[in-house]
């Protein structure tokens, strides 16, 4: 077992995370309303530029075993409706992760603020996940991302994925049921494959996850 810590600086992740808060925020249009929110939303992007702290950790584990819907990954069960669709023979290791971007709470700012501000902190959380993929895929080919919540893995995982990473070095608090505080945290698998490794079917009438993970596919359109 093999453990990484990554730090991204936010000029990294600024050109993508302007790119998704674009597409999710939905102030992309024409007209003068949308160029005043857009003003706003830019404005509240400097507010939060101090409180930018990318980093992830990483673990990688070679004894990976997949049975059914069951991984089995140094030595601990991961279940997951998808894993049906993986093929032990394609499976080389597995990469365990956590990563955060920091604490976008405005508590003290309007309601409008507080959401871009919200935004913001999600769409660098998504910029820097993609980065700390590509750093991954410097060393192998990798599998679609899994996670509590996605795919049909319960939001329960987190806690066993919190047993094989050390969440204090990124500052990182698990609460009791499973939320991770700052709420601009992830954390999840990717399996290291080899070049047979075809993606996951993810056609709606035969997606092998649940109706909670329609949102990310209709907004990021597959970003893994």
């Amino acid at each position: 077992m093999n453990r990484y810590l990554m730090e991204f600086n936010m000029e990294e992740c600024s050109e993508l995370a302007h790119e998704i808060f674009m597409r999710t925020s939905g102030i992309n249009k024409d007209g003068p309303k949308f160029e005043r929110m857009r003003k706003d939303a830019f404005r509240m992007r400097k507010v939060i530029e101090d409180r930018i702290k990318i980093r992830a950790t990483c673990a990688y584990y070679d004894d990976v075993e997949i049975t059914g819907n069951k991984a089995i990954i140094g030595g601990k069960i991961f279940r997951c409706s998808a894993f049906d669709q993986l093929r032990q023979e394609y499976i080389k290791g597995a990469y365990i992760y956590a990563l955060s971007v920091g604490d976008f709470g405005f508590p003290e700012e309007p309601i409008l603020d507080q959401l871009y501000a919200d935004i913001w902190g999600s769409a660098f959380t998504d910029a820097a996940r993609i980065l700390m993929r590509k750093k991954l895929e410097e060393n192998a080919k990798l599998s679609d991302s899994f996670g509590p919540g996605f795919y049909g893995m319960d939001v329960s995982e987190i806690g066993t994925l919190t047993s094989m990473l050390n969440m204090d070095e990124l500052d990182i608090e698990v609460k009791a049921n499973g939320i991770m505080v700052p709420l601009k945290s992830c954390a999840g698998l990717y399996f290291s494959v080899d070049e047979r490794y075809q993606k996951l079917n993810q056609a709606c009438e035969t997606c092998m996850g649940t109706h909670l993970s329609c949102k990310l596919c209709q907004v990021y359109g597959g970003i893994n």
